[in-house]
């Protein structure tokens, strides 16, 4: 059984949207994926304008919504209480058997909680014991503003307490223009979790718009295999997965085979070519797909769209270990900035979250543009490389030595 485990740091924290548009972004994929969600409560009080959390899941997995959720309450209160005041009784063993059943049906599972981890499911068992029974991997949904660093972390550590595996922490909604603190937020939360953290705008109830919000989403990186089923596809070749990285205009994450034509395409046009020639959409597919040894590569994105790629290689001889940095973009978007925003962005991870003191890059000579690019970040020219590399042309071209050290990063 493949999927993933959708919790929060609370109620409303935008956990149901969350998965919707993991669902959503699946279902419009045509992978076969099931949403299951163990209870729902406050039927006798819809939220106006917006389906129940089962209506939702259901309409985004194409399913009907009785097949999502087995067990719906009137009254707006944690599970144990719910079925109390019905004069009823939940049954821990007969939910997780029902969302097995329910994985069964498809390719993907994807399981929304009620609440938090710890929200009382019947008085002896929690939200986080249903989890651990299906052994599937978790995404937290939390919020952006203030409060949320301790709160988050709280939900991860009572997840990871537990043996759960936490793949990433989702803030949602993510506004267009962060403030300083949303922004110090997302990072404290990435580096004092250990964590990767992604941002998920709003998004509104129909399906079209949450499965394009899904698709912006590394979630194919999210979906592990439960206890007894097979083990997950390591990503790119067993690859270490790329963290989803935030410039000040940017997004960095993991390309997944859907990107491949695009990227693709941004390597056959002209300008990228000169520089990176015979770039084929099958060596594009290995790159993403396969992945390289010590080498980490992600999909440039400004806003929706997939502008480009950049790579960071990692030298792991302690004599000489460094990073080096290699970047295509679309010519379209050259000469606003991104270029160096990308760098900037890869060089920052470099630096502080993988403990390098050095980083390289060796442009073409003749590369003017993106030489500008990386003089901004602050790397500096070390000398020409004769004859370093063979060009589309066929013929031997100069290229530049230009490093920059820790502390130099502007």
């Amino acid at each position: 059984m493949r999927g993933c485990f959708v919790t929060g740091t609370d109620t409303g924290v935008g956990k149901t949207v969350l998965a919707a548009a993991i669902v959503a972004a699946l279902h419009a994929r045509g992978v076969r994926v099931a949403a299951f969600k163990p209870v729902v409560t406050g039927i006798d009080e819809p939220e106006p304008g917006r389906p129940a959390d089962h209506e939702l899941l259901g309409a985004a997995a194409g399913a009907p919504p009785a097949s999502v959720t087995p067990l719906r309450f009137g009254p707006p209160v944690s599970p144990h209480l719910a079925a109390e005041l019905a004069g009823t009784v939940i049954e821990p063993d007969g939910l997780v058997a029902a969302a097995r059943a329910a994985g069964a049906t498809a390719d993907t599972l994807v399981v929304e909680g009620v609440g938090g981890l710890l929200v009382p499911l019947t008085p002896e068992h929690t939200i986080r014991d249903f989890a651990v029974a299906l052994g599937l991997p978790v995404v937290v949904a939390a919020r952006p503003g203030l409060g949320t660093i301790s709160h988050t972390l709280l939900t991860v550590e009572a997840a990871r307490s537990a043996g759960l595996e936490v793949r990433a922490v989702v803030l949602t909604p993510w506004p267009d223009e962060p403030t300083v603190m949303q922004r110090s937020n997302r990072d404290t939360i990435a580096r004092m979790g250990g964590v990767e953290v992604a941002t998920l705008a709003e998004v509104g109830t129909a399906v079209a718009e949450l499965a394009a919000a899904g698709m912006e989403l590394p979630v194919e990186t999210w979906l592990g295999a439960a206890e007894g089923g097979s083990p997950p596809s390591a990503p790119r070749g067993g690859v270490r997965p790329a963290p989803t990285l935030h410039g000040e205009r940017i997004v960095l994450r993991e390309p997944t085979a859907a990107d491949v034509p695009r990227l693709a395409a941004i390597m056959a046009t002209p300008e990228v070519a000169r520089w990176w020639p015979d770039e084929t959409e099958e060596g594009m597919r290995e790159r993403v797909v396969d992945g390289e040894e010590d080498t980490t590569v992600w999909a440039v994105l400004d806003g929706a769209d997939v502008i480009g790629m950049v790579q960071a290689w990692e030298e792991s001889e302690p004599m000489y270990r460094h990073g080096a940095i290699d970047l295509a973009l679309h010519p379209g978007r050259h000469g606003r900035g991104l270029g160096a925003d990308t760098v900037r962005t890869v060089a920052r991870w470099l630096f502080e979250e993988r403990g390098h003191h050095r980083i390289t890059i060796d442009p073409a000579a003749a590369n003017h543009t993106a030489i500008r690019s990386y003089e901004r970040v602050g790397f500096r020219p070390v000398g020409v490389m004769r004859r370093y590399e063979r060009g589309g042309d066929g013929t031997w071209h100069d290229g530049l030595l230009m490093d920059l050290v820790q502390g130099e990063l502007h």
